[in-house]
């Protein structure tokens, strides 16, 4: 599942994370901030927790598609330029998360089933 963590929301996480964390601390000291304190808290813990739900959602994606695959379902399969249709008739193969024909590999998790 790590495989699809995307680097952006890491890199977005950690510019919420830190400055967050040094105003925790600024705030901590005035005890009448309490609210702002909470909100802060519970703000970073989402930002913390956005990249790994997308992980396990891009993952679970990627195993649907495989699991389709194997049922001789035809998938729809979109790259940066180009789209194609995937299905062990037209003989592309799996190898690993990817769907393979030729020297065109395609991730699974780019794909929706016709």
């Amino acid at each position: 599942m790590f495989e699809y963590l995307n680097q952006g929301f890491i890199i977005m996480a950690l510019l919420v994370i830190v400055p967050g964390s040094f105003t925790l601390i600024i705030i901590s000291k005035n005890k009448k901030k309490d609210t702002e304190r909470k909100v802060i808290k519970t703000f970073m813990m989402l930002v913390f927790i956005a990249p790994i739900w997308h992980a396990y959602y891009t993952y679970q994606t990627a195993e649907d598609n495989i699991g389709y695959f194997k049922q001789n379902k035809e998938l729809h399969c979109a790259s940066l330029t180009s789209s194609y249709k995937v299905s062990k008739n037209d003989n592309w193969q799996l190898d690993k998360n990817y769907f393979v024909k030729d020297s065109l590999m395609i991730k699974a998790n780019h794909c929706k089933i016709f």
